[in-house]
């Protein structure tokens, strides 16, 4: 691993002079099965066929790959069977009860709902998950009853299905629950993520009212830090925390929002000045091992990088760190773009190999350099190799994410069944339909054998 900087420096260079691509520029059209490929392929914007896969290469130059089978049969989840998900208690009066709800068309007007599987919880119809999506739920890539009820003694990562944000909960051998994220704030008209992770942890065993050991922000945007204010209300969600990381200062004097001020200032009144690790870059030094009261004795975490005068840009504050456990890592990076992924590689180039990368900023353009993949997989065997999206798969200031070309990227980088994403199935889907019902479970036993799948809906 010594050396491997060096070496993928070139092909950094080449993206920092063009400098962070601005969100509002329009993304290219995601691959589809559209015109060029034939029947049951799906257009490659990569040059390389997946490993393992059967493609076809097009006069043209284009490139197809087979695409697996699809499970468009959706898959339970605690509180809602398949095709329907919770319906938060905002919604809960459009809610319409026919006596056969699964013949009836879906309404903009008033939802077609059950009754949940928790007491006075309901559960609201959505459309269905379409085959031809970016990424679809592959045949094998549900859940089993079993593999959602893993061992205690399991190091269990959830990447909760927020839509446009990020909320990663993990629940350590030894009994630690952390939180990294915590998804919108509803600001904007956008998706309010409080109400769906309160709703997914009470759910799946960690009731209100729980404390989290430690609690992550990657940067200071609204759809990582939003949902904080709901979650860690005693009027609403009613979780604890104990220790906070953060990558910006406590006071800091950076140009940032106003609710990220707000929060900044509830979180100082929720946790001693001992447990604030802010700045971060300050209370770690590259490559250091994080305190194991986050985590417990049994999962190493090692903080690489972030920045506490990101500028104008948040994403350029965000933190990269990893855990490990059983000979398993995941990486952790937030919106990290391409001037971070650099600097990961300079500063710590054998800290940041991983199984696991959860994909940086959602899977954006921005970000995922092929150097940088190069770089975390280095010595990684295929089949041991892992990519996370968490995404809404809507316009996002006239940007899709994720990108085509990253996912095509991906794909031949990672096993397509260890490739998931939040967004799974939710191309054309309007927003509010496309949250709660792709949630991811990644679970590694005391042996090291893991498994990746979706966990049903929320």
């Amino acid at each position: 691993m010594k050396g491997i900087g060096a070496y993928l420096l070139g092909g950094f260079f080449g993206i920092a002079a063009l400098g962070c691509l601005d969100m509002s520029m329009s993304d290219p059209k995601p691959p589809s099965s559209g015109d060029s490929c034939p029947e049951g392929y799906l257009k490659l914007s990569y040059s390389t066929c997946p490993s393992g896969q059967t493609c076809k290469t097009l006069p043209d130059g284009t490139l197809c790959v087979a695409r697996l089978n699809v499970d468009s049969s959706g898959g339970d989840g605690p509180n809602c069977r398949a095709g329907y998900v919770t319906v938060s208690a905002s919604e809960a009066q459009n809610c319409w009860f026919p006596e056969d709800p699964d013949g009836e068309e879906l309404s903009e007007e008033r939802f077609v709902c059950r009754e949940g599987n928790f007491a006075g919880r309901y559960c609201r119809r959505v459309p269905p998950e379409r085959d031809d999506s970016l990424i679809s739920v592959l045949a094998g890539q549900r859940c089993t009853e079993a593999q959602r009820n893993p061992d205690r003694d399991t190091l269990r990562v959830h990447v909760i299905d927020v839509g446009q944000g990020d909320a990663i909960w993990i629940q350590t051998p030894t009994g630690q629950n952390v939180l990294i994220d915590g998804g919108d704030g509803g600001f904007f008209g956008r998706t309010s993520a409080g109400p769906i992770i309160s709703d997914y942890l009470e759910f799946n065993g960690f009731p209100r009212g729980s404390q989290f050991d430690a609690v992550f922000l990657s940067h200071p945007h609204s759809d990582h830090f939003g949902g904080f204010s709901w979650i860690f209300s005693e009027n609403s969600g009613g979780y604890r925390l104990l220790n906070y990381i953060d990558p910006m200062e406590p006071n800091t004097t950076q140009d940032v929002s106003a609710s990220y001020k707000s929060w900044l200032s509830a979180v100082k009144s929720k946790v001693s000045a001992d447990r604030l690790y802010m700045p971060a870059e300050e209370k770690f030094s590259v490559s250091s091992v994080m305190p194991a009261d986050f985590f417990g004795p049994n999962v190493t975490a090692e903080y690489v990088v972030s920045n506490k005068s990101p500028g104008s840009n948040p994403n350029s504050a965000s933190m990269i760190f990893r855990i490990s456990y059983a000979g398993r890592a995941f990486l952790f990076t937030g919106d990290a773009e391409a001037r971070q992924e650099m600097e990961a590689i300079e500063k710590a180039p054998e800290m940041i190999v991983t199984n696991f990368l959860k994909v940086c900023h959602h899977g954006s353009e921005t970000s995922s350099s092929t150097g940088f993949l190069d770089a975390i997989w280095q010595g990684i065997a295929f089949a041991d190799r892992g990519a996370l999206i968490s995404s809404g798969r809507m316009a996002y200031s006239g940007t899709y994410l994720p990108s085509g070309n990253i996912v095509g990227r991906l794909r031949t980088m990672v096993p397509e069944k260890q490739l998931l994403s939040t967004s799974a199935g939710d191309d054309g889907k309007s927003q509010g339909d496309e949250y709660r019902d792709d949630n991811i479970l990644v679970v590694v036993k005391p042996n090291g054998d893991f498994y990746a799948c979706y966990s049903g809906t929320n």
